[in-house]
This record gives structure tokens, C-alpha cells and sequence, in this order.
């Protein structure tokens, strides 16, 4: 379940980038705000995927 909402999420973020960017009305600031939370999300979210694959693979050469 947590894999799905993660996959909503970048998926959201990746295709509403293209979306945003071929809108003509909005604005270059509206935009930007897109763009940057987007890629504030996706790096959190990488972020945490890392630390759970390192934490993964120390938890195995404990055994």
C-alpha cells in the first residue's frame, strides 16, 4: 500500500511538471512554486528510500 502512494506521488509530481509547463495562463512564478515543491518531494522522498536501503543492508551484515 505505501509503495502505491509513493508511486501516486511521483507520478503526480513528474506528469503535473508537464502538465504546469504547458499551461500558457499561469504564471512564470506559479510555475516555479510547481517546479520547486515538486522537486523538494521527490528529494525528500529519495532521501528516505536511500536511508531505508542503507539501513536495510546494515541490518543484514549484523547477522
Amino acid at each position: 500500500m505505501k509503495d502505491r502512494i509513493i508511486l501516486a506521488i511521483i507520478l503526480f509530481c513528474v506528469l503535473g511538471a508537464a502538465a504546469v509547463s504547458n499551461i500558457d495562463f499561469l504564471s512564470q512564478t506559479a510555475k516555479s512554486a510547481f517546479y520547486i515543491v515538486s522537486m523538494g518531494i521527490l528529494l525528500i522522498i529519495g532521501i528516505v528510500s536511500l536511508f531505508a536501503l542503507i539501513k536495510k543492508g546494515r541490518n543484514k551484515e549484523g547477522m
